[in-house]
């Protein structure tokens, strides 16, 4: 994507990501209670078929679609929505892979899963704050005036310390960082049931060292990216060396937030029915995908062309 990414931005996911699995093997004690008994009502065994076997497979190929749609596109914020979508495609895989597969679910495949949703999403958002940086604002080209110059009064680019923009930032980082130890106030749940699915053995199961990496430390990694971000951006926000770097970290802390809210949120609606968790994640995750779409296509309208050939192509 750019010099800094290259060279410890994917370094620093990596290392951030294989941290639990370190912890997972030397801490005792985080494996889930054997499952219990539960019978589903023909609604939630529907629910369930209609989000591993309808949602899933659908989104999976309209992410692939997308990545067909942009592969030819250059520049930061193009690069980094391939990079969302490839890793959003990868996670879904490993996931799909443990859910056909497996009556319980493996530790290191949903493991993977929720790592590259993290992924995922920091990417995403380093892609739109690019779009909106680069094609609204004009806040980093030190060649065009910055669209908020008017509300600034001056500009840093012209009067250094009187960017609006920079200030704000700096005050809706710790904001943010507040937002942070709200999971890391709950706390996990052996939450675990064995049940029919239209007659089929499977065992739905939140598992608890995921449950531990949802609520403790994403939440965790998230701050430290956060208050990464806001040193940056406060010793050398006014470069734009400093800047590509407070926006990568950020956009790190809110893919690690942002999946952490995720989770907690449909932990705590649906902590009595897990089928009704993946149902709202899997649809959740599809209407994802289909707001990334319409956006591509409302950009460049003539790909939706280019894709409609391919799959005439694919069908005939």
């Amino acid at each position: 994507m750019n010099a800094h990414l290259s060279r410890w931005g994917w370094v620093l996911g990596l290392a951030l990501g294989v941290l639990p699995v370190l912890v997972w093997g030397l801490v005792p004690g985080w494996q889930s209670l054997p499952p219990g008994q539960q019978a589903l009502s023909l609604g939630e065994q529907a629910a369930l078929v209609l989000a591993v076997y309808g949602f899933k497979p659908v989104y999976m190929l309209l992410s692939l679609g997308i990545l067909f749609l942009i592969w030819s596109e250059r520049g930061p914020a193009w690069l980094a929505l391939q990079a969302s979508m490839g890793a959003f495609l990868l996670g879904e895989f490993f996931c799909w892979i443990n859910i056909l597969f497996f009556v319980e679910e493996i530790l290191v495949l949903e493991y993977l899963h929720s790592l590259l949703m993290v992924f995922c999403l920091g990417f995403l958002y380093y892609s739109i704050m690019e779009v909106v940086d680069k094609e609204l604002l004009h806040f980093s080209d030190p060649h065009s005036r910055c669209a908020l110059a008017n509300v600034c009064k001056g500009c840093v680019k012209a009067r250094p310390g009187a960017c609006l923009l920079r200030r704000l930032f700096q005050w809706m980082i710790p904001l943010a960082a507040v937002v942070a130890f709200m999971p890391l106030m709950a706390q996990p749940l052996n939450i675990s049931f064995e049940t029919l699915v239209f007659g089929m053995p499977r065992a739905l199961i939140h598992l608890m060292p995921i449950q531990w990496y949802e609520l403790r430390f994403s939440p965790i990694a998230a701050l430290a990216l956060m208050a990464g971000a806001w040193l940056a951006l406060g010793w050398r926000g006014g470069t734009p060396r400093g800047l590509q770097i407070s926006k990568i970290l950020l956009s790190a802390a809110i893919g690690h937030l942002g999946f952490a809210l995720m989770r907690l949120a449909f932990a705590a609606f649906y902590r009595e029915a897990l089928v009704w968790f993946i149902f709202w994640e899997e649809l959740t995750e599809l209407l994802l995908v289909l707001g990334v779409l319409v956006m591509v296509l409302l950009i460049h309208p003539a790909r939706f062309t280019r894709l409609r050939t391919a799959i005439n192509k694919l069908v005939t």
